[in-house]
């Protein structure tokens, strides 16, 4: 044998006395204190979590109030649409032109404006008041509309805001 062979063997054998299981050493990592807990702030800061809101969005608020509209499945599928492109403001800021090319496009739906147009009439009557209006002036005619009262006051806030909202 070798000088090299006998040395690789007496430093195996010597090391054979102190057998070592890896499961050991990876149960104590699995128990390590270290991971349970942070130390990015101190035993007096107070601890804050967020909560989490579980409800029905904007969007899903308008298709369940379409859901209880009397609508065949092709109306239901437009105004489906219609609510789809509204935006998280309630104003729909597309024109009704390119959502009929959309709607062909790519749900193969035949349509035209005067049908969108009276689904879209119908979607604003749903609330909150002034949903999927195109303008600001719609917005707020459809909000003075909806009020149940008949004051002088508040026809004349339709007449300012019909013809005068420019100025």
């Amino acid at each position: 044998k070798t000088k090299y062979e006998e040395d690789f063997e007496t430093t195996t054998t010597a090391g054979s006395d102190d057998d070592f299981d890896i499961s050991d050493y990876l149960q104590d990592l699995d128990s390590a204190d270290y991971k349970y807990s942070n130390n990015n702030g101190s035993e007096d800061d107070d601890q804050t979590e967020m909560p989490i809101t579980v409800g029905a969005s904007f969007h899903d608020n308008l298709l369940a109030q379409l859901g209880l509209s009397d609508l065949d499945d092709r109306h239901y599928c437009i105004a489906e649409y219609v609510i789809g492109s509204i935006d998280d403001d309630g104003y729909l800021r597309r024109e009704l032109s390119a959502m009929v090319n959309d709607l062909m496009f790519s749900q193969n739906v035949v349509t035209d404006e005067n049908e969108l147009q009276q689904l879209l009439k119908l979607i604003q009557t749903f609330d909150p008041p002034g949903v999927g209006a195109r303008t600001l002036q719609e917005c707020l005619l459809l909000q003075l509309k909806r009020k149940d009262e008949t004051s002088k006051d508040l026809k004349n806030a339709i007449i300012v805001v019909e013809k005068y909202m420019e100025e």
